[in-house]
């Protein structure tokens, strides 16, 4: 199975993993670029390490063939939606579809699905999960659900072990999946009963308008309304299986560019990693304005230190006296944790381009609103 455009040299990352899908006997696995390629034959539940060289960098590089992990290319993921009636004229034109959505106080995306014909229910729509995921306790009341393995779920503070059901359907507006997986996490503080990962676009185009507080859904970029003088353009990484950006905070002791997890499931600006932090002699250049601790999948509490950025950069765009956080101590096990959320990117309409990995941003209404206390 030939996967585009699915991974990217990475030296900046300790260790880049990619997990393979579960299989039997030997298979072999095949990295290409444009002017190489490396073929590594695997066997199950092993590790293989390998560098690779990038304008005299080093990106270590790993494949993961342990069952009980995630894949990286998940074979549900490879299941695109599919139109609920093909019928309709916007379905006969190949038109985008829109899903409409509420921004909640957490500043986070929600729209209304239905999971395995369940009355609709509040999902999350979460840039930063590269799976889907039920809330523990919606299981047997309103979804029906079966669980038939344990796998190991990576979130912002830790790894743990769920349980992982494949073959479920999924229903959004008029796009329905006929062959998703989702794991199942417990959620007990908060109201989402479940949370759709970017991957079930995978391939696709997601437009976020929060003028018209809808997802739009293209299968490509030619359906896109993009007007060039509004939307800078972004390369994307997909780094620890999720989507990156790239920015620049500003103190007074210089700059700090950066990869920042392009994240609709967080609710805060930017949580920065002590590693990051540490690298880029952040820490004490900006005056500190609080202390808060935050949780993500895992349900491990981390405590951060609330600082104020003088700047922050995306493209041409500058926002200033930014509230973002720099973790104490970082999570074992978890590489490149520099998340940016949902209380910054709101500020934004966005185009994601998971095709041809670019993020397209453009200022929005809501570009000047106050930050929330927290």
């Amino acid at each position: 199975m030939l996967h585009l455009d699915c991974w990217q040299i990475s030296p900046e990352t300790d260790l880049d993993v990619f997990v393979t899908n579960k299989f039997s006997g030997k298979e072999v696995v095949t990295f290409m670029t444009d002017i190489d390629s490396i073929s590594i034959e695997v066997e199950p539940n092993q590790l293989y390490e390998f560098d690779v060289l990038l304008n005299g960098e080093i990106a270590r590089t790993q494949i993961n063939t342990h069952t009980d992990r995630t894949p990286s290319r998940a074979q549900t993921n490879l299941v695109s939606y599919r139109r609920n009636d093909p019928a309709s004229d916007d379905a006969k034109h190949g038109r985008p579809e829109k899903i409409p959505f509420t921004l909640g106080t957490d500043s986070r995306i929600y729209i209304r699905g239905k999971v395995n014909g369940s009355m609709p229910i509040k999902l999350l729509f979460d840039t930063g999960a590269s799976s889907n995921v039920i809330t523990t306790s919606v299981v047997g009341t309103k979804v029906q659900m079966l669980f038939n393995r344990d796998v190991q779920n990576e979130g912002s503070d830790g790894v743990t072990s769920v349980r992982l059901s494949d073959s479920n359907r999924l229903e959004l507006g008029g796009l329905v999946w006929d062959d998703l997986s989702f794991i199942s996490i417990d959620y007990p503080a908060v109201e989402l009963e479940g949370l759709v990962g970017w991957i079930a676009f995978d391939n696709k185009v997601v437009e976020i308008n929060y003028d018209e507080m809808a997802l739009i859904i293209h299968d490509s970029m030619d359906s896109v309304d993009l007007d060039e003088d509004r939307y800078s353009e972004f390369e994307m990484k997909i780094l620890r299986g999720l989507p990156y950006i790239e920015g620049t905070v500003v103190t007074r002791k210089g700059n700090a560019t950066g990869w920042f997890e392009f994240d609709t499931g967080s609710d805060w600006t930017l949580s920065l990693s002590q590693k990051f932090a540490s690298k880029k002699a952040l820490n004490g250049s900006m005056p500190q304005i609080g202390a808060l601790s935050s949780s993500g999948s895992a349900g491990v509490w981390h405590k951060e230190i609330m600082v104020r950025a003088p700047e922050l950069r995306l493209g041409d765009a500058e926002l200033y006296q930014i509230p973002m956080s720099i973790r104490e101590e970082d999570p074992k096990g978890v590489n490149h944790n520099d998340i940016m959320g949902n209380l910054m990117l709101k500020r934004f309409n966005a185009v994601l381009d998971f095709k041809n990995l670019k993020i397209y941003l453009a200022p929005n209404t809501q570009m000047h609103l106050p930050y929330s206390d927290k």
